[in-house]
């Protein structure tokens, strides 16, 4: 399924492997895949949650305090997703398909995310005063907005 993804959602996939490997889990989560997002730049989720006033290291920070440290033992290179985390990817994959695209972007994770209102990035958004709704009206925005300056760009 990777394929489906922009080359920014998978950058974003595997910073998400690599905070669980800091994080000591063998496992795969929601909240790895928002601090694989947070820790990223140049991308939709980080633009739209900075519009709303979120500093990525603030939500960064916010996520952490939900998640506690595992007992791992050794190293992994690919960890088993957990079943929340094959949810959010395949309302991923839908959210992408409600905005007419062909791949899942960064947008696209954090609003599955956002809208599965039991994970951990859901409620840290909650906390800091952001709802589904909220972020899905700001990413609109700045999706329309980046494609109406990429037309004004080919025509001039």
């Amino acid at each position: 399924m990777q394929e489906r993804f922009s080359e920014q959602a998978r950058a974003a996939m595997a910073r998400a492997n690599l905070e669980a490997g800091k994080l000591d889990h063998d496992y795969l989560a929601p909240f790895h895949l928002m601090l694989g997002i947070l820790s990223g730049r140049e991308c939709v989720a980080v633009s739209a949650l900075e519009a709303l006033d979120i500093e990525a290291k603030d939500a960064r920070k916010q996520v952490l305090n939900h998640v506690h440290r595992g007992i791992a033992a050794g190293s992994f290179d690919s960890r088993g997703q957990t079943n929340e985390m094959k949810e959010i990817t395949n309302l991923a994959v839908e959210e992408a398909r409600k905005f007419e695209e062909h791949c899942v972007g960064t947008e696209h994770l954090v609003l599955a995310m956002s809208d599965y209102e039991t994970c951990i990035p859901a409620q840290v958004l909650r906390e800091m005063g952001i709802s589904a709704k909220t972020l899905r009206a700001k990413i609109v925005v700045l999706l329309e907005t980046s494609v109406t300056d990429s037309n004004s760009e080919t025509t001039v």
